[in-house]
């Protein structure tokens, strides 16, 4: 059965979520006052804001569903071993439900963002986003740490 085994799993996690609601609300909240952005209309502080946002937001739902996929692939890789039935467990039922819905929050933000910025100006901010936090992800909750020599952690 999957289970959390520390405490700083579950602090990156509820932080995760904070930083993901904090910003969608915000989005949100830009969207109902300014339905178009045009940069003639906004000052320069808040266009670099909402230009830095939009592909962060879009990350962050990038790297939540990196994670569900890594844990489909564990628990495939487990029932098909044969060590273990984890994928008739409700979590792996719960956890592909919630592996469409972020592909679906994926597209919307895809759509958001490339439709309002160049790529040139957010592809970069979003996939530095997606690689960090795949790799701090891949360290806290699937331990790939014990995987990888003591020298090449301390050049991470």
């Amino acid at each position: 059965m999957m289970e959390i085994k520390s405490n700083r799993s579950i602090i990156f996690l509820i932080l995760y979520f904070i930083v993901l609601w904090a910003s969608m609300s915000g989005l949100h909240m830009y969207e109902k006052r300014h339905p178009k952005i045009v940069k003639e209309d906004l000052s320069i502080t808040t266009y670099n804001m909402v230009r830095f946002l939009y592909p962060w937001t879009l990350g962050l739902w990038e790297m939540q569903s990196w994670a569900s996929l890594k844990i489909l692939s564990n628990l495939s890789y487990l029932a098909f071993e044969g060590s273990t039935s984890e994928m008739s467990h409700p979590l792996a039922l719960i956890n592909i439900g919630l592996f469409v819905l972020q592909m679906i929050a994926v597209s919307v933000y895809l759509f958001k963002t490339y439709s309002r910025f160049s790529p040139l100006e957010c592809f970069p901010i979003e996939y530095a986003n997606v690689a960090v936090l795949v790799i701090i992800n891949g360290m806290i909750f699937f331990a790939e740490y014990k995987n990888i020599e003591t020298t090449i952690q301390g050049l991470m």
